[in-house]
C-alpha cells in the first residue's frame, strides 16, 4: 500500500490495441481504470457507477435513489452554484447526463481534453460534499414528476412496471423506482419523514468509495490522470460495502407464476407478448452458461423466430438474461401479428416444442458454444475500438459485477466455460408453471375484473392458467425436429486477420477508377484504427424513390421486408460475427450498410447484393409489414410524446415533399403485393449507386469489391442493359422553407396535440432560422448554442421548474441552419413556454454583453477542439466520409469551419444574436426569421387551443404580430405562398 493506492492491476488489452490501461484499487475501496489513446487527440470522458440503484430504495421513500442521482447535480461545497458543473462542460466541448437502474447508479461525463481536469474537479465533487440545499430540494423535486409525466406515454416502462406490481411485494424488485411528488414527498410528509434529511440519510449510507468504479479515458498522459484521481477521489468516504447484494426473498413465487396478464397499453394498436421465467439459482459468474439467449432468440433456418414468422404469427422475437446480483430470468418479447394476438397459446406452445427439440442435441450446443468462444476470442484480439464515452460507460459498469483484476476486460468478449448443467437447469426454467406472461391487449376487460396498478395506472387483468391452458401450451415434438435445429455451424469465419499499415493510409476519400459511368461513384479510405476491419457502404439511388405519395410510402415496406427475409440466412452472420448489417432508405437511396473483416467482405457484400436484388418479394412478410405499417400509423395519433410531435410538425412545415404525410398515409393503406413488387422492379432498373470503402483494404482491393458489385447488379437485374438516368436528372431533394424577416410583424405557427388523455404534458419549439449553411453560420450558432445551452436550461428547468426536457439545439437541414428552443411541460401550455423562451432571451442579451473576452475564448476553442479531433474509431470516421461522399461537401469542411471560429468576437456574436435571435421590443425591432410549434396536451387542447386558434396577433413586447396558422397536416398550400431555398448541391448536410 502507498501512496493512496491498496493495489494495482494491468488488464489484459486486446493484442492489437494501442491503448494504454492501468488498473488501481484506491485506499478507501474505489476501483479505477484509466485509458489513454497515444495516437491521436480525443473528447476525454470519465464514468462513475456506484453499486446501488432504486433496490436500495428506503421502503417509506420510494424514488430516492433516482432523486438523489438528481440532486448531486445542484451543488457542492467547493462549486456551490446551480448550473456550474454543465455550463463548465457545454463550454467547452461536452456534455453529461445520469442513469439510476436497479442496482447501479451511473455517472458520465465528456469534455475536450484540454479542460479535462476543471471538469474532474467540479465532478469529484458530487461525491465528497453535495449541498442538498432545502430549496433546490424542493425545486428538483418537480423535476421528478416532471420526468414521471413525460413516461406516462411509454408502453416499455408501463409494462416493466406492471412486471414489477404483479412480483412479491416483499422483494426490492418490486420497489417503484422512479418516484414522483407522492413517493417523495407527500406521503413521507404524512408519515413525518423530513424528505431532505432521508435524502442525506441515503447518500451517507449508500455512496461510498468501496463499491464505486470510476473509467477515466484521454489523451493525456496516463500519469497525469493517476495524479488527479489521487488528488481527488481518494476524499470520498468508505462505509465498507459490498459490491454484491444478497437480495432477501424470492422475486416471484409459485403464487406469482402460471399467470397471464393482459394488459391495456396507451399504443392500444400494439400486440406485444412477453414471457419471463425465473430462476432458481444463480451460480457464479465463471461458472454461468450464456447460450441460452442465444438459443430463444436466434432468427436463422431452424429457430423458433423463423418458423413463428413462416406462419405469420409474429414480426419480432426478442430473447435476453437478466441476472442481478442473486436472482435473474430469462425472457422472450414478441410482436405479434393479429393472427399471433388470437393464437396466442399455440404461439407460447411453440416456445416449449423449440426448447424440448434443441435440448436434446447436447453435442449441437456444444459446438454452438465452442464457435461462439473462437468468436468471442477473435473479436477481443481484434476488437473494433469504441468511442472514449461508450468506454468509459461499459468498463464502468463492468466493474460492478465482475471480478477486480487482469481479466475484467477480456471477460466482455470472452464467455466462460461451458457449463452444461447451469444450462440443463436454465431451459428447465423455460416451462409453462414456471412462467408469468404480459400481453398487451386493447380490451382487457373481457377477460376478466380489471385492476389498476398503482404508479403508472396500467389497467390489468390476470388469470391463472388452467389445466386445459397447461395442455394446450404442451409441446408437441411429432415432426417438430424436422422444423427445429440448434443454429447450424458458422460460415464467413476470416481466413486471413492481419493489417495493412496505416502508414500507407490516405488522410482523405480517394475516387475510384473502375471504368463504367453508370456506377455514379465508388470511394475508398483506408484507414483500419489497427482492426482488420472494413466499413462498406452501397448506396442505390433512384429517381422513383419519393417521387410520388405512392414511392414514398413503398421504400420502407422494402426495406422491412428485406431485413425480415435477410436474417433468416444472414443472422449468424450479424449476431456472432459482430458483423453491423443495416439495408435502409433515406430521401432517393436504399443503403446497403456492413460493417465486419475485411477479408470476407467482397464475398459477403455480394451475397447480400444479389440476395436483395434477385430474391422475390415474399407475399406472407408483405401482409405482416403492411399490418405492422398501418398500426404504427395509428398509433402514431395517440402515443406520441408532444416534443417528438412538435418536432415532426416543424420539419414536415419547414420541408417540402411531394405529398403531405396524410397522402402517404393513405398509399400505405391502399398498398398492395403486386403494385409494390412492380415499383421495385422500376427501381432496380434505374439505378445509380455509390459504393463507399472504408478500412484494412487496400486500393487495388476496394477497387475490386466496386467492380464485383457492379457485376453482381449487371447480373441480378439486366442493370446496363438499360440506360440509367444521370444523378443530375433526379428530381429536385426536398427544400426549406425561407421564413420572411419579423420586421414586417408576422409570426408563423403550427398548433396540434396529441389525443391521449393519459398525456398531460403539453410542449412548444421555437425555430429560428438562420440561413444558408455557411461556414461563418455554423462558426457562430456553435459558440451562441454552447453559451445559451447551459443558461437556458439552469433557468427553465433547475430554476423555474417548467418542465423535464428543456434544450437548445443547433439545426441544419436541407443545408439551411437555426436554432431550436425545446421545452416540455406539464405545469404550463405553450403559449406560456414561448413568453418564458422570450424573457429568458431578453435576460441573457445581458449577460452576452457582460461576457468577459477570455470567457469567450475559452467556448471558441472548445468549439475548435471539437470541430479538429480526428474520429477515433472505424464507425466515427466511416460516417464523415460516408456523409461527405453523400452531401458532396468539401473534405476540408471542418478546417473552413475552424477558421471562421478563429474570427468570432464578442462583437460579432453580439451581432449575430441580435440578427437572429433577440426578441424584437418597441425600441429595437429584429429582422429575426421565426416559426413556433405548439404541441397541446389533450386537455389544454379542448381550452386553450381552441381559444388560440381564433386569436390572430400576438403581442411583442409592445409592438403586435399578425400570426399566422399553419395546418400541420397539409402544409403545403403554405409552403406555395412562400419562398424556398435554393438546393446548393446534392444531397444533405
Amino acid at each position: 500500500m502507498t501512496n493512496g493506492i491498496r493495489s494495482r492491476f494491468t488488464p489484459v488489452v486486446p493484442k492489437n490495441s494501442t491503448l494504454e490501461h492501468r488498473g488501481l484499487v484506491l485506499d478507501n475501496g474505489l476501483t479505477v481504470v484509466l485509458v489513454r489513446n497515444p495516437d491521436e487527440k480525443e473528447i476525454a470522458s470519465v464514468a462513475l457507477a456506484v453499486a446501488r440503484g432504486h433496490m436500495s430504495d428506503p421502503k417509506e421513500v420510494p424514488g430516492m435513489a433516482h432523486f438523489c442521482e438528481h440532486m448531486l447535480f445542484l451543488g457542492n461545497e467547493a462549486y456551490p452554484l446551480e448550473g456550474e458543473y454543465k455550463k463548465y462542460l457545454r463550454e467547452h466541448g461536452g456534455g453529461a447526463n445520469a442513469y439510476t437502474s436497479a442496482a447501479t447508479t451511473c455517472f458520465y461525463f465528456n469534455i475536450v481534453s484540454d479542460y479535462l481536469e476543471g471538469a474532474v474537479d467540479r465532478f469529484l465533487n458530487f461525491f465528497i460534499s453535495p449541498l442538498f440545499t432545502e430549496d433546490a430540494t424542493l425545486r428538483e423535486l418537480n423535476a421528478i414528476e416532471s420526468e414521471y409525466h413525460k413516461n406516462l406515454l411509454g408502453d416499455s416502462k408501463r409494462a416493466h412496471y406492471l412486471l414489477k406490481h404483479l412480483s412479491n411485494h416483499e422483494h426490492p424488485f418490486s420497489k417503484f423506482g422512479s418516484g414522483n411528488l407522492l413517493t417523495l414527498l407527500e406521503t413521507p410528509k404524512e408519515k413525518g419523514i423530513d424528505t431532505r434529511e432521508a435524502l442525506k440519510n441515503f447518500y451517507a449510507e449508500n455512496y461510498s468509495a468501496d463499491i464505486m468504479s470510476l473509467v477515466m479515458r484521454s489523451d493525456r498522459s496516463i500519469d497525469e490522470m493517476e495524479k488527479w484521481v489521487l488528488e481527488g477521489f481518494s476524499k470520498i468516504a468508505s462505509n465498507g460495502l459490498k459490491k454484491k447484494v444478497e437480495w432477501e426473498g424470492t422475486r416471484f413465487t409459485e403464487q406469482h407464476l402460471g399467470k397471464m396478464t393482459r394488459y391495456l397499453p396507451i399504443n392500444t394498436f400494439s400486440r406485444t407478448m412477453s414471457l419471463s421465467f425465473p430462476y432458481k439459482t444463480i451460480r457464479p459468474v465463471k461458472e454461468r452458461s450464456t447460450l441460452i439467449a442465444h438459443l430463444l432468440g436466434h432468427e436463422g433456418k431452424g429457430s423458433l423466430c423463423h418458423y413463428l414468422r413462416e406462419k405469420s404469427w409474429i414480426t419480432n422475437l426478442v430473447a435476453s438474461e437478466s441476472i442481478i446480483d442473486n436472482f435473474g430470468n430469462a425472457s422472450i418479447t414478441f410482436t405479434l401479428t393479429q393472427e399471433g394476438y388470437e393464437r396466442v397459446f399455440e404461439v407460447i406452445k411453440e416456445v416449449f416444442t423449440y426448447v424440448a427439440v434443441v435440448r436434446k442435441d447436447v453435442e449441437g450446443m456444444r459446438r454452438v458454444d465452442a464457435e461462439r468462444k473462437v468468436l468471442g476470442q477473435l473479436l477481443f484480439d481484434h476488437a473494433p475500438r469504441v468511442s472514449s464515452s461508450r468506454c468509459a460507460m461499459v468498463y464502468a459498469g463492468k466493474l460492478r459485477s465482475c471480478e477486480v483484476n487482469e481479466e475484467f476486460l477480456s471477460s466482455v468478449y470472452l464467455n466462460g466455460e461451458y457449463n452444461e448443467a447451469d444450462l440443463e437447469e436454465k431451459l428447465d426454467a423455460v416451462n409453462p408453471r414456471n412462467m408469468l406472461v404480459l400481453l398487451s391487449d386493447p380490451s382487457p376487460a373481457d377477460h376478466g375484473e380489471v385492476l389498476v396498478e398503482p404508479w403508472w395506472g396500467v389497467e390489468h387483468v390476470t388469470n391463472d392458467f388452467t389445466e386445459a391452458d397447461y395442455t394446450a401450451m404442451k409441446p408437441d415434438t411429432d415432426g417438430a425436429e424436422g422444423r427445429y435445429a440448434v443454429p447450424p455451424p458458422l460460415e464467413y469465419l476470416p481466413d486471413r486477420t492481419d493489417l495493412w499499415d496505416d502508414a500507407d493510409a490516405v488522410d482523405r476519400p480517394v475516387e475510384l477508377d473502375i471504368g463504367d459511368d453508370q456506377l455514379v461513384s465508388a470511394h475508398w479510405m483506408q484507414r483500419a484504427f489497427n482492426t482488420p476491419m472494413l466499413s462498406l457502404r452501397v448506396g442505390l439511388m433512384s429517381p422513383y424513390i419519393g417521387a410520388t405519395p405512392f414511392a414514398q410510402a413503398a421504400p420502407s415496406f422494402i426495406t422491412k421486408m428485406m431485413n425480415i427475409d435477410l436474417a433468416v440466412e444472414y443472422y449468424d452472420l450479424v449476431s456472432t460475427h459482430q458483423w453491423s448489417l443495416t439495408f435502409s432508405v433515406r430521401n432517393q437511396q436504399f443503403s446497403l450498410t456492413i460493417l465486419g473483416y475485411d477479408d470476407k467482405m467482397g464475398e459477403v457484400a455480394n451475397a447480400l447484393l444479389k440476395s436483395i436484388l434477385t430474391t422475390p418479394l415474399r407475399r406472407a412478410t408483405f401482409d405482416m409489414v403492411k399490418e405492422k405499417r398501418i398500426r404504427e400509423i395509428e398509433a402514431f395519433k395517440t402515443s406520441r410524446n408532444p416534443l417528438e410531435l412538435a418536432d415532426l410538425h416543424l420539419s414536415q412545415a419547414m420541408n417540402t415533399k411531394p405529398a403531405p404525410m396524410v397522402e402517404v398515409d393513405k398509399e400505405v393503406y391502399g398498398m398492395t403485393w403486386e403494385g409494390l413488387q412492380a415499383f421495385w422492379e422500376g427501381v432496380k432498373k434505374s439505378m445509380n449507386v455509390q459504393v463507399v470503402a472504408v478500412g484494412n483494404k487496400q486500393k487495388g482491393e476496394a477497387e475490386g469489391i466496386a467492380k464485383d458489385i457492379k457485376a453482381t447488379l449487371s447480373t441480378a437485374c439486366s442493370y446496363g442493359a438499360l440506360a440509367a438516368p444521370h444523378l443530375s436528372s433526379f428530381p429536385i431533394r426536398p427544400r426549406r422553407v425561407c421564413l420572411p424577416d419579423t420586421s414586417s410583424l408576422v409570426e408563423y405557427r403550427v398548433l396540434t396535440h396529441t389525443p391521449n388523455p393519459k398525456n398531460l404534458d403539453s410542449a412548444v419549439v421555437i425555430h429560428y432560422q438562420i440561413g444558408p449553411r455557411t461556414h461563418r453560420t455554423l462558426a457562430h450558432t456553435s459558440v451562441l448554442t454552447k453559451i445559451l445551452s447551459p443558461r437556458f436550461f439552469t433557468s427553465l428547468r433547475t430554476q423555474q421548474q417548467l418542465g423535464y426536457l428543456v434544450s437548445v439545439v443547433s439545426t441544419i437541414s436541407c443545408k439551411v441552419a437555426g436554432i431550436d428552443f425545446r421545452v416540455q411541460s406539464g405545469v404550463q401550455p405553450p403559449s406560456v413556454l414561448h413568453e418564458r423562451i422570450e424573457l429568458f432571451l431578453q435576460g441573457v442579451e445581458e449577460e452576452l454583453r457582460g461576457f468577459k473576452e477570455e470567457e469567450l475564448e475559452e467556448v471558441v476553442r472548445s468549439s475548435i477542439e471539437v470541430y479538429t479531433v480526428p474520429p477515433t474509431n472505424l464507425n466515427q470516421l466511416s460516417d464523415m466520409v460516408g456523409n461527405n461522399v453523400v452531401s458532396g461537401l468539401p473534405w476540408e469542411d471542418d478546417e473552413l469551419i475552424v477558421s471562421e471560429l478563429r474570427k468570432v468576437t464578442k462583437t460579432s456574436l453580439l451581432d449575430f444574436f441580435h440578427a437572429y435571435v433577440r426578441p424584437p421590443t418597441w425600441t429595437a425591432p429584429s429582422a429575426r426569421r421565426v416559426i413556433s410549434v405548439y404541441s397541446y396536451s389533450d386537455a389544454l387542447a379542448e381550452t386553450e387551443m381552441k381559444v388560440l386558434k381564433t386569436q390572430k396577433t400576438r403581442d411583442l413586447h409592445g409592438a403586435t404580430a399578425t400570426v399566422i396558422d399553419i395546418d400541420p397536416m397539409t402544409p403545403q398550400a403554405w409552403q406555395a405562398s412562400m419562398s424556398l431555398y435554393p438546393n446548393i448541391c446534392h444531397g444533405s448536410a
